[in-house]
């Protein structure tokens, strides 16, 4: 989750998956950036499909936390393309600034049930 040129080792992330409230909730951060996680920022409704595919309703961008760090304005974490197995969640992910003046080159992942 910084600039393009520059790479983060590892992103500390947690996707929970609440199916009795269809809740997708995500937290995570890094050195530098953290997902901003009040008032719901890091919440949304979700649907699997038959094909495994994750919808997540009316929202795929997630704020970063204006208060980790005091150089965020209006960065987002895009998710697409999300994929659920039983033991992993698959997908892509790119940070991106609102107004789109810049973002991060796109990336896939993989995060593992624990």
């Amino acid at each position: 989750v910084l600039p393009k040129g520059f790479r983060s080792g590892e992103v500390d992330i947690t996707v929970v998956l609440n199916p009795r409230s269809r809740q997708f909730t995500i937290t995570g951060h890094d050195v530098v950036n953290k997902l901003d996680e009040e008032n719901g920022n890091n919440v949304a409704s979700y649907t699997i499909r038959n094909d495994g595919s994750i919808s997540l309703d009316g929202r795929q961008k997630f704020k970063l936390d204006q208060t980790f760090n005091k150089y965020v304005t209006d960065q987002e974490l895009h998710l697409q393309d999300l994929m659920y197995h039983p033991q992993f969640i698959l997908g892509q992910a790119q940070v991106i600034s609102e107004k789109g003046s810049w973002g991060t080159d796109l990336a896939e992942f993989k995060l593992k049930r624990k």
